[in-house]
């Protein structure tokens, strides 16, 4: 078990109204790919807000869009998110401001 690798992910734009695309960098050798990887956006106090599973993975990198909606397709308010994406043996973590 090679256990958990820390990724680099950015998301842009950001800020963004209200799309934004997350991309994690995948090393050589890693066991992430795009169809396992999970995006979790999560609000400022730490509650989840959305759940976003598959990515695109091109040139090293995976990418998924969110659109600034909740898992129940509301509308989130303008602020700051938090968000984890994991993919294989990868985690990335990081923040998006959305602006409406």
């Amino acid at each position: 078990d090679r256990g958990v690798s820390v990724a680099t992910a950015t998301a842009f734009p950001n800020p963004c109204n209200p799309l934004t695309t997350i991309a994690m960098a995948v090393p050589t050798g890693s066991l992430a790919d795009g169809t396992n990887t999970v995006l979790r956006v999560f609000d400022i106090r730490g509650a989840l807000v959305k759940t976003i599973a598959g990515g695109n993975l091109a040139n090293n990198r995976i990418t998924i869009q969110w659109n600034g909606t909740t898992d129940s397709g509301n509308v989130v308010a303008s602020g700051r998110y938090l968000y984890v994406m994991q993919s294989g043996d990868l985690v990335a973590k990081g923040n998006v401001t959305l602006v409406r």
